[in-house]
């Protein structure tokens, strides 16, 4: 699954670099507000308010490496697909 988003990222990234810092620039700035609901979170709102953050820090993390990451999918060889 995350391979699909890995190459999509890294196309978009590499077709429209601007417009893909501009984009990266406002997910990175959610991504703080995430992490930042997190730590000021009370006890009986912490799991949602952690799971949201985590799932923001992977998809941070997906972004920030996108490209290295297509570029090493790129790389493997190929297995036939099966019928």
């Amino acid at each position: 699954v995350d391979r699909k988003l890995i190459m999509a990222a890294a196309r978009l990234s590499r077709r429209a670099p601007e417009d893909w810092a501009e984009f990266a620039s406002a997910f990175y700035g959610h991504y703080d507000q995430r992490r930042t609901e997190c730590i000021q979170s009370p006890p009986t709102t912490l799991p949602v308010a952690q799971g949201r953050a985590q799932a923001c820090a992977h998809i941070h993390e997906l972004f920030a490496s996108c490209r290295e990451q297509a570029d090493k999918i790129e790389q493997m060889p190929r297995s036939p697909r099966k019928p």
